[in-house]
């Protein structure tokens, strides 16, 4: 079963793993369908002794990597955890997800971008994985359908799947094993989409669930296990709007996303860990 990773995360350190001279989260390109598309990564200098996890953060509409990387601080975590964290440019800020937007072959894109990053550095083929919000957790939903076998698990956040996509009669979810871990606000416009999403992701995969609340809090938890293997982690906030739990960065203020007892991107990544491909 999902192990319950708040009470373990909130307020606590994280530990350093690797003693690699690291990279800052330098931009990156490659042509795609004659275009030039971009990305930041954050990666070591150095060759590693065995290869990394890989992990895809991608940002909101409109966005871009950079502010990926600010919102979330998966680039600190990365050089204190030693894994590979990339953050992709959708085109005028967007990606081509499930509910919008724009019509770029985003999914070919970021598959070219992780065949790209995997022939540079050592990546482990076992520990990709997907994470985004709002209009990139749309995106985390859809590539993990679209690539199936590509990753391990996903983290979408304040992301969703429409109604036109669950109807789809294949390909609305991942047809290999694949763990996910998914944060939403109940007071966020889009909440419903987003828990009916969830449901449907355990509901389909005929996986065994249970729901109960966090310990210290109000956030509801609803754990699943599936027949695959594969494992999920839901949790719905009852205090949080469109928002990336934990993050304090300018872009959240900006945006007025509120504060929670919960941090995202720590509890992912702690997901991740635990659930390489099946």
């Amino acid at each position: 079963m999902v192990h319950v990773f708040a009470k373990l995360i909130i307020g606590c350190a994280i530990g350093v793993w690797s003693t690699a001279a690291w990279a800052e989260s330098n931009p990156r390109a490659l042509q795609f369908a004659g275009k030039k598309r971009t990305y930041l990564l954050t990666a070591p200098y150095d060759a590693a002794a065995a290869p990394r996890p890989l992990v895809v953060a991608m940002h909101p509409y409109p966005g871009t990597g950079a502010v990926m990387a600010e919102l979330t601080g998966f680039s600190a975590l990365a050089e204190a955890e030693g894994f590979l964290v990339a953050y992709p440019d959708g085109l005028d800020g967007a990606f081509n997800a499930i509910i919008c937007c724009g019509n770029e072959d985003d999914v070919g894109f970021i598959a070219a971008m992780i065949q790209k990053i995997s022939h540079d550095h050592r990546v482990d083929p076992e520990r990709i994985y997907a994470t985004g919000i709002s209009n990139g957790g749309d995106m985390t939903y859809k590539l993990a359908a679209r690539l199936p076998g590509v990753f391990a698990a996903i983290g979408p956040v304040s992301g969703g799947m429409s109604g036109d996509w669950m109807q789809m009669k294949d390909g609305s979810l991942p047809s290999t094993p694949t763990s996910l871990i998914t944060f939403y606000g109940k007071k966020d416009r889009y909440q419903a989409v987003f828990g009916i999403g969830a449901k449907f992701w355990l509901q389909k995969q005929d996986c065994a669930s249970k729901t109960s609340t966090v310990e210290g809090t109000n956030i509801e938890l609803t754990q699943g296990t599936c027949p695959n293997g594969s494992e999920a982690a839901i949790y719905a906030l009852p205090d949080m709007g469109h928002a990336w739990p934990g993050s304090d960065g300018t872009e959240t203020r900006m945006l007025g996303y509120e504060a929670s007892p919960l941090n995202a991107t720590e509890m992912i990544w702690q997901f991740f860990k635990d659930h390489p491909k099946k």
